[in-house]
């Protein structure tokens, strides 16, 4: 029986559940149940859906978990993947994976999409049939597909809420505008402290300089750097540093608890709490190049010895 059924082209997950469905007697079952669950148009279709749809979403999921993101990164891919999932939720989208899908299950010998058995409503709430759909294609895409989108952006703009994030939303507008915005000015100003007019007056300065024209909020952050402006306008420096240091995530944080299970382990239950510390400010800034022989020197000056460290 395993000869003749695998004759047939199939991958190798398929051919491995056959092979035990038919030769081992504890968890054939459960094979065979689970191969019978593979051969149909659902998974392929399912897949092929989920593998489109979350490798968009994944963009997203590694910039969030990135240390150096920016709010103004973070709120661009997360526009353009609403974009992007908005486009997946129409006819042509539907149509082509449809017909995808429909060609890999019918070249692998899977079963045919097919409607599902028309449900009834609970007679405590009236009772009677739903409503039938028309066609296989129309149960897909209004049972399946358009579901799977809306909640995914709908997760997307919920954890996401711009309303949510006043002081990087003015930060933004001070920041990366051409124009006097003076309630986002007034917002930033009461809310660091800082002097409304001092503040208006560098703005008012910078949006007229060459630099500032037609550029993002990371390219006027460098052109501060490379003109050395921070002694020009101290306060636009101010917030461009309060900007670039609110966290996006707690992805860095998480990472370093991680860091600090690796470290302290069973040989090392002893460890004092200043040693614990440095050596895991040494493994999470690992990225860091350290100048050996500058550090040689300090610990060298750090207090009198008899000897002088080469």
């Amino acid at each position: 029986m395993y000869q003749a059924r695998h004759t047939l082209s199939q991958p190798q997950l398929l051919s491995t559940l056959l092979l035990i469905s038919d030769t081992d007697p504890d968890i054939g079952g459960q094979a065979n149940a689970l191969l019978k669950n593979l051969e149909e148009f659902n998974f392929v279709f399912d897949l092929l859906l989920l593998k489109r749809v979350l490798a968009q979403c994944d963009i997203l999921s590694k910039t969030l978990q990135s240390s150096s993101v920016t709010y103004e990164i973070v709120k661009s891919v997360r526009n353009s993947t609403l974009e992007v999932l908005k486009s997946f939720r129409t006819d042509e989208f539907f149509s082509k994976l449809f017909n995808h899908s429909t060609e890999i299950a019918d070249k692998c010998g899977f079963r045919a999409a097919q409607l599902p058995r028309q449900g009834k409503i609970p007679s405590r709430i009236g009772g009677g049939s739903k409503a039938p759909f028309e066609s296989v294609e129309q149960y897909y895409k209004i049972s399946i597909v358009w579901p799977v989108i809306d909640i995914l952006s709908e997760e997307i703009e919920a954890r996401l809420q711009e309303n949510n994030l006043d002081v990087l939303n003015n930060l933004s507008k001070v920041l990366g505008g051409t124009d006097e915005d003076t309630a986002s000015v007034k917002y930033v100003c009461k809310y660091y402290n800082l002097d409304n007019e001092h503040l208006l007056s560098e703005l008012r300065c910078f949006y007229k300089m060459e630099e500032s024209r037609n550029t993002t909020i990371q390219e006027r952050a460098d052109i501060f750097v490379q003109k050395s402006l921070k002694n020009v306008f101290p306060m636009l420096f101010k917030l461009f540093r309060l900007f670039f240091t609110i966290p996006m995530n707690s992805a860095s944080c998480e990472r370093s608890f991680s860091c600090l299970r690796r470290l302290k382990t069973y040989t090392r239950n002893k460890i004092g709490q200043e040693r614990l510390s440095s050596l895991a400010l040494l493994a999470i800034e690992r990225s860091i190049e350290v100048n050996i022989s500058k550090v040689i020197d300090d610990f060298n000056l750090s207090q009198k010895r008899r000897l002088n460290f080469v």
